[in-house]
């Protein structure tokens, strides 16, 4: 989770991720590339497999896309064989997002 607090010379406003906590688009990444490894796939095969480009399964495994479609998400994940609503409750997303 971010933080944001001030520079303490120029009082300028930052912000920064603390160290020991990963980001929920960092954990999404590293479950589908961990899942998609383990099948021993490209990501090529991924987004043939799932439907979703070959570019946005890059962008996913690389923590590079800041709001992920739920759509997309469900695609890559059902083929990973991962948990769907675990998968996007990491990402934030809630039963209402979905309805």
């Amino acid at each position: 989770m971010p933080y944001l607090t001030r520079d303490q010379a120029s009082d300028q406003p930052y912000c920064f991720v603390m160290p020991d906590q990963e980001s929920p688009l960092r954990v999404f990444a590293r479950q589908v590339r961990g899942a998609r490894e383990a099948a021993g796939w490209r990501q090529k095969d991924l987004a043939e497999k799932s439907g979703v480009s070959e570019e946005s399964i890059k962008r996913y495994e690389n923590a590079k896309q800041s709001n992920p479609d739920a759509d997309r998400v469900i695609a890559i994940v059902r083929v990973l064989r991962i948990n769907p609503i675990e998968a996007l409750a990491v990402l934030g997303y809630t039963r209402e997002d979905l309805d």
